[in-house]
């Protein structure tokens, strides 16, 4: 097994949940002697706050090592700082001290394994467009994702998903660098910024920086320099260097032109999802490619039974022996329950690890850029103490049924995660 094959399994493990102490320190370990595994990592789980699915407490190792020592060293040493400045507990005071040793050593070894000179790489994602036209690119996908460097909006709008988890509204024309997963430099026109998932996210503007304190707020930049920051909801602080920060609160918008004190504005323009609903998606083809309601006879029948609903090609199947390997199923039938999740019926699973296989009609194309949209209801039953039941739903190569994953599914752990490997 070569060791981006081994990645793969203990990753997995890890999100599933199923990742003991010697797992977790032999991805340490994977991580640590080769940057090439630690940048896919932090890819990797860039994408679960890319859709707001993270939302871990305690866990360990590859989150904050991943995350942010291979994110943004501009604040990884300030927010160590921070955290570990006195303020109003939230845990027991020995795991205060446990967090503390924990990021000064991922500190440490997330520098080690940064190279001097980073390559650019994506920061955020086009989301979302509507008669945008941009500067030396024309017109761009939804979907596709954007690297550090100048991004010109001529005209139209667009809603960008940066991997930090801040979504920014432009309005052409708009003139703007993507600096980092984390921050963009506004050089002129106007964005709007919903953080709450972003603490922390930054447009910085000719005349200050503009900081996120978990909020909505808009900034516009005139072609002289002129600012005008306007604090939707929530708070803002606006910092200068060698100046102590200003917080903004709701309701509060301020112009700085020649003055650093700068001047009160009325309040103007749309909120943000007022704002985001004027953006129009691209026009679709068809609005639903596929779909399975499970709408068979209640009771046990087997996969060449279930060829109902849209989109897909033959019937359901069950694994071949080649692709399950050691880890045949426990049974090939399926069990069809009537109502409960939608209109049809719903594909009841036994206590195991069991697989269901259905080509699509028109498979997805993983090689290109673009949007599309997965759902499925799932109601997960209660289990004894010590069990841990998980589901996933993935997208395999039709031609190598081993690689080309991306899967979407609810771990033990109750927390929605994102599967890819190459």
């Amino acid at each position: 097994m070569t060791p981006d094959e081994r990645f793969d399994d203990l990753w997995t493990d890890f999100l599933e949940g199923e990742l003991d102490a010697g797992g977790l320190d032999e991805l340490q370990q994977l991580l640590a002697s080769d940057p090439a595994l630690a940048r896919r990592a932090a890819d990797l789980y860039g994408e679960h706050r890319l859709l707001g699915l993270a939302h871990q407490s305690d866990d360990r190792f590859v989150p904050d090592t991943v995350d942010r020592a291979l994110r943004e060293r501009e604040g990884f040493v300030e927010s160590v700082v921070r955290r570990a400045a006195p303020r109003a507990p939230r845990f027991p005071r020995v795991l205060g001290y446990v967090a503390v040793a924990a990021a000064a050593f991922l500190l440490s070894l997330g520098l080690q394994l940064l190279p001097s000179t980073p390559p650019a790489g994506p920061v955020a994602t086009l989301v979302r467009s509507d008669g945008a036209r941009w500067d030396r690119h024309g017109v761009l996908p939804e979907g596709r994702r954007l690297l550090q460097g100048r991004l010109r909006l001529l005209e139209g709008s667009a809603a960008l998903l940066f991997d930090s988890g801040a979504v920014m509204l432009l309005t052409g024309p708009t003139d703007l660098d993507l600096e980092s997963r984390g921050r963009a430099l506004l050089r002129s026109g106007k964005v709007t910024v919903e953080a709450s998932e972003a603490y922390g996210f930054t447009v910085g503007t000719p005349k200050g920086d503009a900081v996120d304190l978990g909020t909505e707020f808009a900034v516009a930049v005139e072609s002289g320099g002129a600012t005008e920051v306007h604090v939707l909801q929530g708070e803002v602080a606006w910092e200068r260097p060698s100046e102590k920060a200003r917080v903004l609160q709701t309701g509060q918008a301020v112009r700085f032109e020649s003055t650093l004190e700068g001047r009160r504005v009325p309040l103007t323009g749309k909120g943000f999802k007022e704002l985001l609903q004027s953006i129009r998606p691209e026009p679709r083809e068809k609005a639903l490619v596929v779909h399975e309601g499970f709408d068979y006879p209640a009771g046990t029948i087997e996969p060449v039974q279930a060829s109902g609903g849209v989109g897909f090609k033959g019937p359901w199947r069950v694994r071949t022996a080649e692709e399950a390997g050691r880890d045949p199923d426990p049974s090939t039938a399926m069990v069809i329950q009537p109502g409960g999740l939608s209109r049809g019926g719903s594909l009841q699973f036994p206590a195991a690890r069991t697989f269901r296989i259905r080509p699509l009609a028109e498979p997805l194309d993983l090689g290109r850029d673009d949007v599309t949209y997965v759902s499925f209801l799932l109601r997960q039953e209660p289990v004894t103490r010590g069990e841990q039941s998980f589901f996933r739903l993935t997208f395999r190569s039709s031609q190598d049924f081993m690689s080309h994953v991306v899967g979407f599914g609810m771990p033990p752990q109750r927390r929605p995660a994102i599967y890819r490997n190459r």
